[in-house]
């Protein structure tokens, strides 16, 4: 990824702060610029992952697989030379109990939607939860919006049917409640990851789908309340997994 490049991504995020709904762009790179630039994830590697190297090379992603109990997300792909590599990140996952067991486990589904700048709607069993516990009930959250639990970033898995589920960024509260020390099972079903781990992931499949992060950030920073919404052709695989 070239400097300009970095600079791009680097002023579009600080105008971003949060996630939501409705287009489908057309920020697609030709070939002489899939060449040029393949954007890769170098974070180290952390405990559990599979590969025997310090450093992942991300140039596409294959699958996500979402370990539930131990709130952990084991994604595997391709560095730039087609070698398989792998990375495990440590997530949030499902809350105990009836929202765990009601995932679609073992089934295989797929990556089928990318989101910048999403809003957030609160599903009817968050709300009939909240009033049974005497909370006010969650507030939808606009494009933008300071506390948008998406921050700003979304995949879409499709698995069986269910369309709900996804891997998001989240608001800098939750974000310092996931923990390597315990398995941080804080969410409705989704996965919920820290939005710099995010932004790499996002980076990568948009990039193999014929997107440029950098030019669709740059129009966020100009519409920072418009939403964009990307269809894949390039689909990785998903998987939700009860370990």
């Amino acid at each position: 990824m070239n400097g300009t490049h970095r600079m791009a991504i680097c002023i579009s995020l600080a105008l971003l702060s949060a996630c939501g709904t409705a287009r489908d762009a057309t920020n697609r790179t030709d070939e002489g610029d899939r060449q040029r630039r393949v954007p890769v994830s170098t974070l180290p590697a952390r405990n559990g992952s599979d590969i025997a190297s310090e450093i992942v090379r991300f140039a596409r992603i294959d699958s996500f697989k979402v370990r539930v109990r131990s709130s952990r997300l084991l994604v595997i792909g391709r560095d730039e030379s087609g070698k398989r590599v792998s990375r495990e990140y440590v997530v949030a996952t499902a809350m105990k109990g009836t929202l765990s067991r009601a995932l679609p486990y073992s089934r295989v589904g797929e990556v089928t939607k990318a989101a910048l700048n999403p809003s957030w709607t609160p599903t009817s069993g968050m709300i009939r939860r909240a009033i049974r516990s005497g909370k006010r009930p969650p507030r939808p959250s606009a494009p933008g919006a300071k506390g948008n639990p998406l921050g700003g970033f979304k995949l879409y898995f499709l698995i069986g049917g269910n369309g709900e589920l996804g891997l998001h960024a989240t608001t800098p509260e939750h974000e310092a409640e996931i923990s390597e020390a315990a398995p941080n099972r804080q969410t409705n079903g989704c996965v919920r990851m820290r939005k710099s781990d995010m932004i790499a992931m996002e980076e990568v499949v948009l990039f193999q789908n014929g997107y440029d992060m950098g030019a669709l950030l740059s129009e966020i920073g100009s519409r920072p309340t418009k939403p964009i919404f990307l269809t894949l052709r390039d689909r990785p695989k998903v998987i939700y997994l009860d370990e």
